[in-house]
């Protein structure tokens, strides 16, 4: 669940897997669940419309992997809006962290050095991993070029975490909800 960024990269791993991303116009949505993927990320979304979605979707809240993608609307519009402080934006993702029930998470760092560093400071308490987006080339000053890279940066997590829930005596269902900045993907799959 999260921003355009968990747009791009929720579509990505769907592709990769096999599925068709099934965008809104202008590709700014994505609202998927099929096979093993739920994927509900909006263009634009800051924290708050992040956390209130979050709230929408309880599958989001239980799952094995959350990837989330969120921070560069918030700074963005801290220009125009001063409800985005720095002190309120790590509440937020304070909040998101603690209401997502994910046995693992892995934070997107936007290219905003101001935002990449309070994701990553939020990222590094709670010994979350991260996956920075300056490794990746920009498409413009807030979005990747490439989503699909990201993807296959992420899909070893993917394995290391089926891996992992193959050797758990007693696997059952499970979610793993994969996001990015507005967007949160999610997965879910038997192991």
């Amino acid at each position: 669940m999260g921003d355009s960024i968990a747009v791009g990269i929720g579509g990505a791993m769907l592709q990769q897997s096999g599925i068709t991303p099934e965008f809104a116009p202008g590709r700014k949505f994505l609202t998927q669940s099929q096979g093993s993927f739920a994927v509900n990320a909006v263009g634009g979304h800051s924290s708050p419309q992040i956390l209130d979605q979050l709230n929408k979707h309880a599958g989001v809240k239980n799952a094995e992997l959350a990837i989330i993608s969120v921070g560069t609307n918030d700074f963005v519009n801290s220009t125009v809006n001063k409800y985005y402080t720095p002190e309120r934006i790590t509440q937020n993702l304070q909040r998101i962290r603690s209401e997502l029930n994910a046995k693992e998470r892995v934070w997107v760092l936007p290219y905003d050095p101001q935002a990449r560093e309070l994701v990553a400071s939020v990222a590094r308490e709670r010994g979350d991993k991260t996956v920075d987006l300056t490794q990746f080339q920009p498409a413009d000053r807030y979005h990747p070029r490439n989503y699909a890279a990201i993807a296959n940066s992420i899909s070893p997590l993917l394995s290391q975490l089926n891996q992992a829930q193959a050797a758990a005596p007693g696997a059952d269902q499970q979610q793993a909800w994969v996001s990015t900045q507005n967007a949160l993907l999610a997965r879910s799959t038997r192991f």
